[in-house]
């Protein structure tokens, strides 16, 4: 048995992180295109979810990118 097998999910981390490179790759190829479609979904979140769950989304954001750029985690 080995002690430092690897845990990682491999389905979910293509998936992410191939919707993660799509995404960058996107915002290089046709930056209006896709700050266009990053406007209408703050737009349709509004509409159907209220200003509540958009300050709500956008907080949940910047505290994952604050985790995120901080050294929180140990691992083993």
């Amino acid at each position: 048995m080995n002690k430092y097998r690897s845990r990682t999910d491999w389905p979910v981390l293509l998936i992410s992180g191939g919707l993660l490179v799509a995404f960058v790759l996107a915002s290089f190829i046709n930056v209006d295109f896709v700050s266009n479609m990053v406007n209408q979904s703050f737009a349709f979140a509004v509409k159907y979810f209220g200003g509540f769950w958009q300050v709500l989304f956008l907080g949940t954001f910047f505290i994952a990118l604050s985790l995120g750029s901080q050294n929180t985690a140990t691992f083993v």
